[in-house]
């Protein structure tokens, strides 16, 4: 399968700001998926799911419930290779807690993903990081 290199991409705020650079070694393998915490320790994750913790300057991903737009950028040339809007008409919920996926995978719809890792709904679980839209399988 193909593979991704992330190394030296960034992750930059509506504002410009970087929240995240993807160190050297940060390679996607096919099938697997990246994960971006704004903290903490994270745990328990799958081998498909590279999990990383916020880097930049302010060691958060800073993201609003009020809507905000999140990019992966070429540092080097500066150029958006994806971005992601949230909080706006026509955008996904911006919700506390809720992970925000591509569905379908692999295109560039995304919606709020109220899934629990089992693939059940539940209104008090809101938060799926790493997982696929209602746990299909690459």
């Amino acid at each position: 399968g193909v593979t991704l290199d992330l190394g030296g991409l960034v992750l930059k705020d509506e504002a410009g700001l970087v929240r995240h650079t993807f160190p050297s070694g940060s390679v996607l393998k096919h099938g697997q998926r990246a994960v971006v915490f704004g903290g903490g320790t994270p745990s328990l994750f799958p081998a498909r799911v590279l999990v990383q913790i916020a880097n930049g300057t302010s060691h958060q991903l800073g993201l609003t419930n009020d809507g905000d737009t999140i990019r992966l950028v070429n540092a080097t040339s500066n150029g958006v290779l994806v971005e992601l809007s949230f909080g706006r008409t026509n955008t996904p919920t911006a919700s506390r807690n809720i992970s925000v996926t591509r569905y379908p995978g692999g295109t560039d719809y995304w919606r709020a993903h109220p899934l629990r890792l089992d693939g059940a709904t539940s209104s008090s679980w809101y938060v799926s990081p790493g997982s696929a839209p209602d746990n299909e399988q690459p």
